[in-house]
């Protein structure tokens, strides 16, 4: 069996991005082994030389804030045009006239502007 690319096999499952209850009992896990072990950690940070010490609380900082995924321009107005097709093709015609009325006044506007320059 073959699925269509961006539809899951089990609709009714996990949405998307939320973590399996594993990773969550980890996570939960390791919190409270880090929260229960502070005084030590802030003790051994103390200890360290400078630039150790930032460097130790910068590697740390990657569990706490989440990373920034790259995105090129080019992947963004593939998923917008992506979005803009489901949407056209879920909406009912009288939405798509008017989407489009705007669109094409929005242009013959733009258009207009690049003239009086």
């Amino acid at each position: 069996m073959k699925f269509e690319k961006g539809k899951s096999g089990n609709p009714s499952g996990r949405p998307k991005g939320t973590k399996n209850k594993a990773s969550g009992k980890m996570a939960g896990y390791i919190a409270a082994i880090v929260e229960n072990n502070l005084p030590q950690i802030q003790e051994d940070l103390d200890a360290l030389e400078p630039q150790d010490r930032i460097r130790a609380i910068v590697s740390l900082m990657g569990y706490v804030i989440p990373k920034k995924q790259a995105i090129n321009v080019q992947q963004s107005l593939d998923y917008e045009y992506e979005k803009l097709n489901e949407l056209l093709k879920n909406a009912p015609d009288e939405v798509v006239d008017a989407i489009a009325e705007k669109v094409l006044a929005l242009h013959e506007m733009n258009k207009n502007k690049g003239h009086e320059q």
